[in-house]
C-alpha cells in the first residue's frame, strides 16, 4: 500500500511539474543576452509571447528559449507560469471568425506575433490578442512550447 502512495505522489508531481510555458505578461518586455537590464537587448516581444523555460535563474531574471531557438533572459517578474500561449511560427495566418477555411477572415497575423490560448477544435485554435479579441487560427501556423516532462520534489517557479 506505502508503494501506490508513494509512486502516485511521484505521478501527481511529475505531471505538476510539466510546463507549458513562461508567457510575457507585461505590455512588453526584453529578450537580453545576459541576466541584467543592463545588458544587450535582443529584442522586446509583447503580451502573451511564449518562451520556453529552461529552469535557470539569476538576479531576477528566467533564462528561456524562443521559438526560433535563441536562448536569453527576461525579468521574470514580466513572465506568467500558469497561461497557456502561443506565437505564430509562419511568415503570415489568416485570423478566422471561426474553426476552418469556411468562415470569413478579417485580419492576417505576422510571425511572432502571440496569443493566449483558449482551446481548439479540429485542428484550429480560438486564441484571444493583449485587447481581448477573440478568433481563430490553423494549429499547424502556431508555436506553442512544451518542456520534457520532469520528476522533482523541488518547486519548478518559486
Amino acid at each position: 500500500m506505502r508503494f501506490i502512495v508513494f509512486l502516485s505522489a511521484i505521478l501527481l508531481v511529475s505531471f505538476s511539474s510539466l510546463s507549458m510555458a513562461a508567457c510575457v505578461r507585461a505590455k512588453k518586455a526584453s529578450f537580453h543576452k545576459d541576466p541584467t537590464s543592463r545588458s544587450k537587448e535582443i529584442y522586446s516581444v509583447g503580451k502573451y509571447f511564449p518562451f520556453l523555460p529552461t529552469g535557470k535563474k539569476e538576479k531576477g531574471y528566467s533564462q528561456v528559449q524562443d521559438m526560433d531557438g535563441k536562448i536569453g533572459w527576461v525579468r521574470s517578474r514580466d513572465l506568467n507560469w500558469h497561461w497557456n500561449c502561443l506565437a505564430v511560427k509562419v511568415q503570415k495566418s489568416k485570423l478566422r471568425s471561426g474553426p476552418g477555411t469556411q468562415f470569413s477572415s478579417a485580419e492576417t497575423a505576422e510571425k511572432g506575433e502571440s496569443f493566449l490560448d483558449i482551446g481548439g477544435e479540429d485542428g484550429w485554435i480560438q486564441v484571444q490578442n493583449a485587447d481581448g479579441e477573440k478568433q481563430w487560427v490553423n494549429l499547424d501556423h502556431i508555436w506553442k512550447p512544451r518542456e520534457a516532462m520532469r520528476m522533482s520534489f523541488e518547486p519548478e517557479h518559486p
